[in-house]
């Protein structure tokens, strides 16, 4: 940008081109003010440093010894987790970069991994009033669903019942069109499986499409994806507002496994894989209470199609026994949830309350027995700093799913808040 400057005078006047660049110059500096003055921008970010311990089991049938997950006892990491946007006009860009150093020692061999990515990014276009197009990286989940997620084809697990987590979205370009307030629906495709995904995820490429709606008391959606290697996934979900102090809330679908590990009762047949599963059905149940102090307590009812009955698992756990060939194959292959049927309670302090929170979760399975208990708790300290801690004991013997590998775990750690 050019500064207005005198400029030479010729006969007592001012020579004709300083004035011509001189209005051109003014005319540059209004228009990129105006521009800038356009543009909204915010940014936000959390700084987490944590430890964790592992309590490995030693006598599992999965992992004896330690000798065939090698899983590290111990977990120390720094991870920054920031937030960009900025808006012009019906152009809305943002990002979520993530940077992470952990630190893994114990019973295996001590390493240090570094990572940076961006968890999530978009930018969005609203081209007319009822049409937006997007492109980036999202975090495809929805529903009321707080163990799991079973209307979403691509976070069956949500991360919620782990608050530290961070998930990490897919890749997809999408349109979405609101004909009105209460109406939307969704088209896309998902064009990669996102940051950590394996070359063999069954989404890497994903033509999906999603319907919402919305009443007075009632709110839900239905979604269709269709993997180009695999088979269509079909999910739907809902919650219904009883009153102010009673919410309920479903998801169900209905699908394909990519793979599933065959585990007969009879234990002269061995383990086997199968490709191309049966379709089965998932579905959840949910019910909240809120509290007139604002702590709420939730009871959750999870069927899952794709787990073991329970003389199957009982017959993972004896095969998984004869060898560490099989209990490999059981690692490697186990399902998503070993059994079929959880019942899962949770009570949480106020959300709102800014200074402290609490996340009390208990599981159990309903199948083969087993309960996991695990607590959550966030303390501010001062300003912009707060300590936070998780606990999970499992409590069952070897063979069962929450105690097949730990008996529990701790994370303690710090947060910090950034402007």
């Amino acid at each position: 940008m050019k500064f207005l400057r005198f400029a030479r005078m010729d006969s007592g006047c001012i020579n004709s081109s300083w004035i011509k660049h001189s209005l051109m110059g003014v005319s540059l500096v209004s228009a990129t003010n105006t521009f800038a003055s356009d543009w909204n921008f915010d940014s936000d970010g959390t700084l987490y440093g944590y430890h964790i311990e592992r309590d490995i089991n030693n006598d599992s049938v999965l992992n004896p010894g330690n000798n065939i997950a090698h899983i590290h006892s111990a977990t120390e990491t720094l991870d920054f987790r920031y937030n960009l946007t900025a808006q012009y006009k019906n152009l809305r860009m943002s990002a979520r970069p993530l940077i992470e150093k952990s630190h893994n020692n114990g019973s295996v061999e001590s390493a240090t991994m570094n990572s940076a990515y961006l968890g999530q990014w978009q930018l969005q276009l609203d081209v007319l009033d009822e049409w937006s197009i997007s492109v980036g990286r999202e975090v495809l989940h929805w529903g009321g669903g707080q163990y799991r997620s079973p209307s979403s084809a691509f976070y069956f697990d949500n991360g919620r019942s782990n608050p530290v987590r961070e998930l990490s979205g897919v890749d997809v370009v999408k349109a979405v069109w609101g004909p009105s307030i209460t109406t939307k629906i969704t088209a896309g495709f998902v064009f990669d499986a996102g940051h950590g995904a394996t070359a063999d995820d069954p989404w890497q490429q994903t033509l999906m499409a999603k319907w919402d709606q919305q009443g007075e008391t009632w709110a839900g959606g239905l979604l269709a994806a269709k993997p180009r290697e695999g088979s269509a996934f079909v999910g739907s979900f809902g919650q219904w507002t009883i009153s102010d102090a009673w919410l309920a809330y479903g998801e169900a679908s209905s699908s394909r496994q990519p793979f599933a590990l065959n585990s007969n009762g009879d234990l002269s047949v061995p383990f086997s894989v199968t490709e191309n599963t049966p379709r089965e059905i998932s579905g959840l149940l949910g019910i909240a209470y809120t509290l007139e102090s604002g702590s709420s307590l939730n009871v959750e009812w999870l069927h899952d199609g794709a787990g073991y009955a329970q003389e199957e698992s009982t017959a993972y756990f004896d095969r998984a026994a004869m060898s560490p060939l099989n209990a490999g194959m059981a690692l490697r292959y186990r399902p998503r949830l070993l059994n079929q049927n959880y019942l899962h309670m949770i009570w949480q302090t106020n959300l709102m309350d800014m200074d402290r929170y609490t996340r009390l979760m208990v599981t159990r399975n309903w199948d083969s027995g087993g309960t996991e208990i695990a607590i959550y708790t966030e303390q501010s300290l001062i300003n912009q700093l707060a300590f936070f801690g998780m606990g999970v004991l499992n409590i069952d013997d070897d063979r069962s799913e929450f105690s097949s590998l730990f008996n529990h775990i701790y994370m303690i750690g710090l947060k910090v808040t950034l402007p």
